[in-house]
């Protein structure tokens, strides 16, 4: 008997859970949480699969502000010195 709701087995070009945050090497899982994404994963997950508060996630999610307020003072820095140089 053929089953009509087996899905076909997927491929992708960059397989995900070769690069799994808990499966990466100690020094490796370190230098990663200068990446936001790395925050925002974690955060994400623990909302959305075990529906943690902020009292739990409050390390990322400052984590995400201050990297997101660097990233925003480095840009604006660099758009006022565009713009003073068209002036």
């Amino acid at each position: 008997m053929v089953c009509c709701h087996a899905r076909p087995p997927t491929f992708s070009f960059f397989p995900y859970h070769k690069f799994l945050h808990h499966q990466q090497t100690t020094c490796f899982q370190e230098v990663m949480l200068v990446a936001p994404t790395t925050h925002f994963v974690i955060f994400a997950q623990a909302i959305l699969f075990r529906g943690a508060d902020l009292d739990v996630v409050w390390p990322q999610f400052i984590g995400l502000v201050v990297m997101g307020g660097a990233f925003f003072g480095i840009a604006l820095a660099r758009f006022r010195k565009t713009i003073g140089t068209m002036a």
